[in-house]
């Protein structure tokens, strides 16, 4: 029985099919153009295209469930962000903070359970990070149970609850790792523990890949730094601002020079807001390896942070620090004078309700 069939494919192409049945077998031709560009096909070969795309299309799906697999273990419970945000904490609990680094993108976490292995938490976590190890991942951080800073790293960091995932206050193990570069960057966290008598052993991954679509609104332009008395404008008009006059030596936290007046701008800017927050992002040249980058911009958010609660009389409340490392480069690293202009602070506005 003949029929005709219009389909609207990928890559802005449309395919006209003209089927006939005659003997149970499937007998035809079809049409596709891309473009302005048309094909007359077999019916046999439309089939042999689905199948190499379905093909194709297996590494994009097998990305959305996650990279880490553990061997035996169960999967029981993921929960997925097409755009969300992640605080990866490359650092321990240390006197009421935690280093971390800040990634946006599609948002994995994912809790694995394995049921009675008797296996200590370090013979679970070892083969785990052997295999993202050989999968390319650079470790950023690796700490366990106390050393990690226990109850407050536990309840500082984002789990998912009882009973899909079980952590064992004196008794888990953690690492952060990361794999590619700029915008290509992924970053993983993995946190595993096991009940009381190794009667079940849990593993916990959050990992956070680049989104592989656009964001819906605009991405605004790095700010460039502006004067000492634009500081308040340029907060109301973009939410932040560089920070001028800042001088931080190559591999140095501390400031080694900084202009006043852009640091009294601001304290008087947040005087003038009770409602609002800042968070002070610190950002570095590319000299040095990634992760060093990452711990020494938020070393010198920090540096400036103490400054402006010291000197400048801002609450500690109304402050925040991280940092971004050298993904964001405001000129050239080529040049001493570029290196020097990446290594800035910027000030980001949070509303506080």
């Amino acid at each position: 029985m003949p029929g005709r069939r219009h389909s609207i494919l990928p890559w802005k192409c449309r395919l006209w099919e003209t089927i006939t049945t005659e003997a149970s077998d499937l007998v035809g031709a079809s049409l596709m153009c891309c473009r302005n560009r048309c094909w007359v096909m077999s019916f046999t070969f439309v089939l042999r295209i689905a199948l190499i795309a379905g093909l194709f299309l297996l590494p994009v799906l097998a990305k959305a469930a996650g990279t880490l697999v553990p061997a035996g273990a169960e999967r029981v419970a993921q929960h997925q962000e097409p755009s969300g945000s992640y605080a990866l904490p490359i650092g321990p609990w240390d006197g009421g903070s935690m280093l971390t680094r800040h990634s946006e993108g599609q948002v994995i976490q994912t809790a694995w359970r394995w049921s009675g292995t008797g296996k200590s938490t370090l013979d679970l976590f070892v083969p785990l990070r052997e295999k993202l190890q050989a999968e390319g991942w650079s470790l950023i951080y690796e700490c366990e149970g106390r050393g990690c800073g226990g109850f407050d790293f536990r309840y500082s960091t984002r789990v998912l609850p009882e009973p899909d995932m079980h952590v064992d206050l004196a008794d888990f193990r953690y690492l952060a790792a990361r794999r590619g570069r700029g915008e290509e960057t992924s970053v993983l966290s993995l946190l595993v523990s096991r009940s009381e008598g190794a009667q079940a052993g849990f593993a916990q991954t959050i990992e956070v890949q680049p989104a592989t679509e656009p964001p819906s609104l605009p991405i605004p332009a790095i700010p460039l730094p502006v004067a000492a008395g634009e500081i308040g404008a340029a907060l109301e008009a973009a939410a932040r601002v560089v920070l001028p006059g800042l001088s931080f030596a190559s591999g140095g936290a501390a400031l080694s020079d900084y202009d006043r007046a852009p640091l009294q701008a601001l304290a008087a800017w947040l005087q003038a807001h009770p409602d609002r927050e800042v968070t002070l992002v610190g950002h570095s040249d590319a000299t040095g390896n990634p992760e060093s980058n990452l711990t020494l911009s938020h070393r010198r958010a920090e540096s400036l942070r103490l400054l402006m609660i010291r000197e400048f009389g801002v609450a500690e409340s109304r402050l925040k620090a991280r940092g971004e490392g050298d993904q964001t480069p405001l000129a050239s690293n080529d040049t001493a004078e570029g290196r020097a202009e990446n290594r800035r602070v910027e000030a980001i506005v949070t509303p506080t309700r």
